[in-house]
C-alpha cells in the first residue's frame, strides 16, 4: 500500500511540476515577443508593392531588409514591408549589405 501511495505522490508531484514549467514557458515567450510587428504579406512571386522598407527571405532562410537607397531595392519583391528599420530588425531582418 505505501508503495502505490509513492507512486500516486510522484505522479503527481511530476504532473505538478510539468504543469508549472509549462505556464512559465508560456509567460516567458509572452514576455520576449517583439513589441513591433510586422505586416505580413500575403504575396505571390509577381506581385509588386510598394512600400519603405522592404524585407525579403532568402533561399537560406536570411532575412534580409533592402532601404530605399540600396542597390536591390527597386528589384526586390517584398514578403514583409516596414515603416522603420526598427521594425526589420525587431522582425529578425538584417540589412543588406549593398
Amino acid at each position: 500500500m505505501k508503495n502505490n501511495q509513492q507512486k500516486i505522490a510522484l505522479t503527481i508531484g511530476y504532473f505538478l511540476v510539468s504543469t508549472i514549467s509549462f505556464g512559465l514557458g508560456g509567460v516567458v515567450a509572452l514576455k520576449n515577443k517583439p513589441e513591433v510587428q510586422a505586416e505580413q504579406l500575403p504575396l505571390t512571386n509577381n506581385t509588386t508593392i510598394e512600400c519603405k522598407i522592404k524585407g525579403n527571405i532568402n533561399t537560406k532562410g536570411a532575412r534580409i531588409y533592402h532601404m530605399p537607397d540600396g542597390a536591390f531595392y527597386k528589384q526586390t519583391n517584398p514578403e514583409q514591408c516596414f515603416e522603420t528599420e526598427e521594425q526589420a530588425q525587431a522582425a529578425g531582418f538584417t540589412k543588406s549589405s549593398r
